[in-house]
């Protein structure tokens, strides 16, 4: 098995397709929001705690329920017919239905599978191949992984910031929910995501802001509002800052070197949006920071707003 795309999405749904041209399988994992999702004909209930699985001939839609978007991940992988194993858990798991209800907590395991398959480290992209596989014995076996108390506050604060794309956060208001200390919750939190609250609710914008200049015609000042950044000007600063180039120069590039579109689920560009983990990167990367010197950064970002990302400070 390989995983070939994965990413977060909130949206009220996305129109029907399948993956059988990539021979690739696929799951949904919804975390929020209501809805019906249909897969292969067949018509299911959408709840938080869902796992959809859709064979790559099977095509499925999701239509959200509501006012409130639905927030879900996605993992689509690529497996042979010779793939005994992987094809065995898999039929055992979904022997009796498309669907079963893990119920919620699995934020941070999903958000793990996420940024290793999107590393450029081969050996991170199987770890997230390993850390599904691990999570789908669990399952299948009967027995659901009991989260420490630090990845229950972990998995709450995931849970409120990929809902909250379209608003601004406060450390403060985060902290305050999950009943902790503030300078705790950053400790754990950057200890289970690899980087801080602010730092990762940033990259959560910052990706949704690409994918909407790569995919859609919107105009820039349209993104930045959907995505509650203070104005256009902020915006663009915050987008160059990560990326190295700004937001007509993203549109620009894409465009002369007439590179294919992500494949992810359809969604409306005015109600939703999608965090690819292959998205194309461009600008330098960033040198690594020493020890001493990401310790001040997480001393620093700590004291920060998580609504800062909007604002482009």
């Amino acid at each position: 098995m390989k995983i070939v795309a994965s990413g977060l999405v909130s949206s009220q749904g996305f129109g029907e397709h399948d993956h059988q041209e990539g021979a690739e399988g696929e799951f949904h994992y919804f975390l929020a929001g209501r809805g019906r999702f249909y897969n292969d004909g067949k018509e299911y209930e959408q709840n938080p705690g869902s796992l959809f699985y859709s064979k790559p001939v099977q095509r499925h839609r999701s239509h959200g329920s509501g006012e409130l978007p639905t927030v879900f991940f996605f993992v689509r992988f690529q497996n042979g017919s010779d793939d005994r194993e992987w094809n065995e858990l898999v039929d055992k798991l979904f022997a009796s239905s498309d669907v079963v209800n893990i119920g919620n907590g699995f934020q941070l395991v999903f958000e793990e599978i996420r940024q290793r398959a999107s590393s450029s480290n081969p050996f991170f992209q199987r770890s997230a191949e390993h850390r599904l596989y691990g999570l789908l014995y669990d399952l299948a076996g009967g027995r659901t992984p009991l989260p420490t108390v630090g990845q229950t506050y972990v998995n709450e604060a995931l849970e409120l910031m990929q809902s909250s794309l379209h608003g601004t956060l406060d450390l403060s208001i985060l902290a305050r929910r999950l009943g902790i200390d503030s300078s705790y919750f950053c400790r754990i939190f950057r200890q289970a995501v690899g980087m801080s609250p602010i730092r990762y609710y940033r990259s959560l914008k910052v990706e949704a802001a690409r994918y909407l200049l790569l995919q859609t015609q919107l105009p820039v000042g349209q993104i930045a509002a959907n995505l509650a950044f203070r104005d256009e000007y902020h915006f663009s600063h915050s987008i160059k800052q990560s990326t190295g180039l700004s937001p007509t120069q993203i549109r620009r590039g894409i465009a002369e070197t007439g590179t294919p579109p992500i494949p992810v689920p359809n969604f409306n560009p005015l109600i939703g949006t999608v965090i690819p983990v292959r998205a194309v990167v461009w600008g330098r990367p960033k040198p690594k920071l020493s020890v001493l010197l990401d310790e001040l950064l997480l001393q620093e970002d700590c004291q920060e707003q998580v609504g800062s990302a909007s604002s482009g400070s």
